[in-house]
């Protein structure tokens, strides 16, 4: 992921967090530069705190963070938001490309109010050319977090 990331897109901003709260608060002003049709790749280990970056961009929605849960099992999770439907992805326990076909992800993409959240997204590589915007999120030792967040080049 580091080769694409260094690639095809820039560095916007960095931050480090101390807390789950904090994390939250990163994706809450990290949503307020997205649009309709942005695909955001989420790459960091277990735990990183990718879904709690999601749970803030969500709350920037109006969506409640009760409702974000990692999609680990059903792989895909929608959330109606003010103006907008949240797709949330978890490539995870996906064995390649073909998998992912099968539920629609394509079909998710072309929703004309959508943003789409992909966490793993190392896992299915041809869908690398669909990002807007990639967040990787390291923990750092306890409950710290550095978070940086890379827009597409020329965006």
């Amino acid at each position: 992921m580091e080769s694409f990331l260094k690639k095809r897109f820039k560095k916007h901003n960095s931050v480090k967090t101390s807390s789950a709260m904090e994390t939250k608060a990163s994706g809450f002003a990290f949503a307020g530069i997205l649009k309709h049709g942005d695909v955001v790749a989420l790459s960091g280990g277990l735990g990183a705190g990718k879904t709690h970056f999601v749970k803030g961009a969500a709350k920037f929605f109006g969506i409640s963070g009760k409702q974000i849960v990692s999609p680990t099992f059903s792989l895909v999770k929608s959330h109606k938001g003010r103006g907008v439907e949240v797709f949330h992805f978890d490539f995870y326990r996906l064995k390649g490309i073909e998998e992912l076909e099968k539920t629609g992800y394509r079909d998710f993409l072309l929703e004309a109010d959508s943003i789409v959240f992909v966490e793993w997204p190392e896992i299915v590589r041809e869908t690398w050319n669909d990002f807007t915007h990639a967040v990787k999120i390291e923990h750092t030792g306890g409950n710290s977090r550095a978070i940086t967040i890379y827009g597409k080049s020329g965006k």
